[in-house]
């Protein structure tokens, strides 16, 4: 699914997956409003999302879709600020306007990564404690004691 304002940005992405025949383009939508109440209708596995937008943000969209009802999504932006906010919303990949098609296919088959992993990739699990050798001896570290390191 496409969502963004721009109907020449989604022109754009629609030539970019026709390179890609597995993807099937489900649907697309104007707004951030108009997105959100197709998604439970067509319940894409992936949504193209643009950042900026009229009435609803697409960061607001991706914070906004039904715990049931959660595509992967790509944010496709000339807004490169918002980026540590999009993986906020659980974004798989940002990527910059205008649109390198190598990124854009990398962007692609972490999707497809991801679909095949059943729609969530595996977390890593996060260290507890950093291991640090001091001359013979060994130090464990709580990660969480750490306020800088240089």
């Amino acid at each position: 699914m496409i969502v963004d304002d721009e109907p020449l940005a989604r022109d754009g992405l629609r030539i970019l997956l026709s390179e890609h025949p597995d993807v099937q383009l489900v649907a697309e939508a104007g707004n951030g409003r108009e997105a959100l109440a197709l998604v439970e209708r067509v319940r894409p596995d992936l949504m193209l999302v643009d950042v900026q937008m009229p009435g609803m943000t697409g960061l607001e969209l991706a914070a906004a879709l039904p715990a049931g009802c959660t595509p992967t999504i790509v944010f496709v932006t000339a807004h490169e600020d918002f980026a540590l906010q999009a993986f906020d919303v659980h974004a798989l990949d940002y990527i910059l306007k205008p649109i390198d098609d190598a990124r854009f296919a990398q962007a692609i088959r972490r999707a497809r990564l991801q679909h095949e992993l059943g729609g969530r990739l595996r977390e890593i699990e996060r260290p507890t404690k950093l291991t640090i050798r001091d001359g013979d001896a060994t130090v464990f570290l709580p990660i969480d004691d750490i306020d800088w390191v240089e």
